[in-house]
């Protein structure tokens, strides 16, 4: 939905040009949080919500109407007709986008039918809470990821070391010293590109915010 907007290009480029350190990771890590935090700035400060900016314009509409009646002009209606269309375009849009619906592309104006899937897959989603590892409930993000990566920590930990080798002696091995070359090299700049055009533009963010659409 932002796309659509030419500010939403300058916001990326002036936050990306602003992050220098001398230290190339954390440089870019830098430059991608600058990002999320000016987009969501401008998102909220000047992209404007679509639903108040919506019922403002359609308020100065019917003011409009009402002047054109006693003097006969109607270009402001027509102005304001064109940009509340643009205002509905861009709520379809969002809740499209939100609703994860990925077979089917944009020019459909049914936003309840997005919306209603939106709201469907956040219901389904959502984790009001955990019991920890003593049964206690816990219903605090803070506290309901730290069980989370407790949990999976635990699982993929073991506190039997000495055994593994014992275990994977009987394992045959059907790597290679070049297949395992190859696996552990370093990534090429086309398998990163390759992978990213392979991703659904608009799919879940990583731990850093940003759909594979950003990169």
């Amino acid at each position: 939905m932002w796309l659509a907007n030419s500010r939403c290009r300058e916001v990326v480029e002036a936050a990306w040009r602003s992050c220098v350190s001398l230290d190339p990771n954390k440089e870019i890590l830098g430059k991608i949080e600058k990002c999320g935090r000016d987009l969501t700035w401008w998102n909220y400060n000047v992209f404007g919500n679509v639903r108040r900016e919506l019922k403002k314009k359609r308020d100065v509409l019917v003011e409009e109407e009402a002047v054109a009646l006693r003097t006969g002009s109607n270009v402001r209606i027509r102005e304001l007709q064109r940009e509340i269309n643009e205002l509905l375009d861009r709520e379809t849009r969002m809740w499209t986008q939100r609703s994860r619906i990925l077979w089917l592309k944009n020019g459909d104006g049914n936003t309840k039918f997005f919306h209603s899937r939106a709201s469907h897959r956040y219901r389904k989603n959502v984790i009001l809470g955990l019991n920890d590892s003593h049964g206690v409930w816990k219903e605090g993000p803070s506290e309901v990821a730290a069980i989370l990566i407790h949990y999976y920590s635990d699982l993929f930990s073991t506190s039997n070391l000495p055994t593994q080798h014992e275990a994977l002696s009987h394992i045959p091995q059907v790597i290679t010293d070049d297949m395992n070359s190859e696996l552990t090299s370093r990534f090429e700049e086309w398998e990163v590109l390759q992978a990213l055009k392979q991703m659904a533009p608009m799919k879940a963010p990583g731990p850093d915010g940003m759909p594979p659409i950003f990169f």
